[in-house]
């Protein structure tokens, strides 16, 4: 007679527990399919300078016409600062510029170290490694905010934020926007 085990195992499948290893198998692939996007991530600050500027005003730099992701930041960004009561002003104390990139997530960014003696360079974004539950190719979006005070032309503080999404995806531009000048601006 034949242990159950060896039963099993003749008849084509592994038992883990009362589950066959290819039952098991098909239950994860349906929760990881069932879940939510496994490539989406909320954004994040991952880097700030500086305290918060205390103002009632600000002038933020637009975009030329044609530029529609810039464009959709830059709004994303007024409707951040009306809705911490600091209103748009060609004339403010402050002037608010910002930068935005959107590149494959499995590519590592470094920090530039011209003229310095240091062969590695430093990395500031790891790399995110494609995992096999991804629904697609995953993109990351940064976006960084600086306030210049306009009187000494220095920088005041910045900010800088980031989110991962699918390829093609729009990114969260209106989050992104809340949690940068919610980071740089008190009134």
């Amino acid at each position: 007679m034949k242990s159950s085990r060896t039963a099993d195992i003749a008849e084509g499948g592994t038992r883990v527990g009362s589950l066959t290893f290819t039952k098991l198998i098909a239950a994860l692939v349906l929760i990881g399919a069932a879940s939510a996007c496994s490539v989406q991530t909320e954004p994040v600050i991952t880097a700030s300078q500086g305290s918060a500027v205390r103002t009632v005003a600000v002038s933020l730099v637009p975009p030329d016409e044609e530029q529609t992701d810039r464009t959709a930041l830059y709004d994303a960004l007024a409707l951040a600062f009306e809705a911490d009561g600091i209103s748009l002003s060609e004339n403010a104390p402050f002037v608010a510029e910002f930068a935005m990139s959107s590149n494959n997530a499995e590519a590592a960014i470094y920090l530039a170290q011209a003229g310095t003696d240091n062969p590695e360079p430093e990395m500031i974004v790891d790399v995110r490694d494609r995992k096999f539950i991804d629904e697609c190719k995953a993109a990351r979006f940064r976006a960084q905010l600086v306030m210049f005070d306009r009187s000494s032309g220095s920088i005041s503080s910045t900010a800088t934020a980031e989110s991962i999404s699918c390829l093609g995806d729009v990114p969260p531009y209106d989050q992104i926007a809340t949690l940068l000048v919610s980071r740089l601006v008190s009134n």
